[in-house]
């Protein structure tokens, strides 16, 4: 009898190491091979979460489908099973479809969040969840282009104070506005690629924003930890109507922000050097807001 359990037991292992294998290659192989990352790639990713890692709960959810029938996921981690109405900070990636590194540096944001924290650092779930869509955009990906199915270019089509219509008429930017209204978003990161760069509302006019100090705190780290060369207002680095930041900050008062995680559509050389600058600089972000929000001491 005792052999057959061990021998059952060494079955459950070997199964469960190939299974966190696969996991674990679903999440770089694209990057390490010099290939750019895919959809299937990021559904392997999404289905082979677990539903609960130790004391964190992961919730996997489909926001809406996409015109080319692809799903847009959300990953909710929490310390409540009920995923109750705590204060939220959402990651967000994929916005262009060619810009498959803000993709994978939110696929790898999640697995840090999840599985790499400390004890100590744990404690940030007691005073919030995260949330985290790395692929808004699974159209433009498909398709290889910076707008979604309908050639609309997604960061451009977000409501703001001096719009004249009250909601967006694209899919992807509607999910995002349900998104804020109904949860308590306080703060979000926007990862893109092109430059090299930090960025903060306004992007359509030149004010400042009234939380500019705590922006350019944020900045300011975000800017040292990720080496990034510039750090500004994003009307500064050029005038633009309708993007995700000034939507969520002109509404909701999120402080969000928009990083350029390097100057080239394509991957850089040191991929997870990146990734590792990206979860550093996220959990910085996060304990920043936490004290400025009075969330954590």
């Amino acid at each position: 009898m005792l052999p057959v359990i061990v021998k059952k037991l060494f079955l459950i292992f070997i199964s469960c190491f190939f299974l966190w294998e696969e996991w674990e290659h679903s999440l770089f192989a694209a990057s390490s091979s010099g290939s750019e990352v895919n959809f299937k790639q990021v559904q392997s990713f999404v289905d082979l979460l677990p539903k609960v890692y130790e004391n964190i709960f992961i919730r996997k959810k489909v926001l809406g489908i996409t015109k080319l029938s692809y799903p847009i996921y959300l990953i909710h981690i929490s310390k409540l099973s009920n995923f109750d109405s705590k204060p939220q900070i959402l990651f967000l990636g994929g916005t262009h479809g060619n810009e498959p590194s803000a993709v994978e540096v939110v696929l790898s944001l999640i697995k840090f969040f999840i599985f790499e924290l400390n004890e100590f650092q744990n404690g940030i779930f007691q005073a919030i969840d995260l949330v985290f869509i790395p692929l808004l955009n699974p159209d433009g990906l498909y398709l290889k282009r910076r707008s979604n199915a309908d050639f609309v270019d997604i960061n451009r089509d977000f409501t703001y104070r001096d719009k004249p219509y009250a909601f967006s008429p694209v899919r992807e930017s509607q999910l995002i506005h349900k998104l804020h209204e109904n949860n308590n978003i306080i703060a979000a990161l926007s990862f893109h690629s092109g430059s090299s760069s930090v960025l903060w509302p306004f992007c359509h006019k030149k004010e400042g924003p009234a939380d500019e100090e705590l922006f350019i705190r944020a900045a300011s780290l975000l800017q040292t930890t990720l080496n990034l060369a510039e750090k500004m207002q994003s009307f500064e680095d050029y005038p633009s109507q309708g993007e995700y930041i000034d939507f969520a900050y002109g509404f909701y008062h999120t402080i969000a922000l928009t990083i350029e995680l390097h100057k080239k559509k394509s991957y850089p050389k040191d991929f997870s050097k990146l990734c590792n600058s990206v979860n550093r600089g996220a959990l910085q972000f996060v304990q920043l807001i936490l004290k400025e929000k009075n969330l954590i001491h």
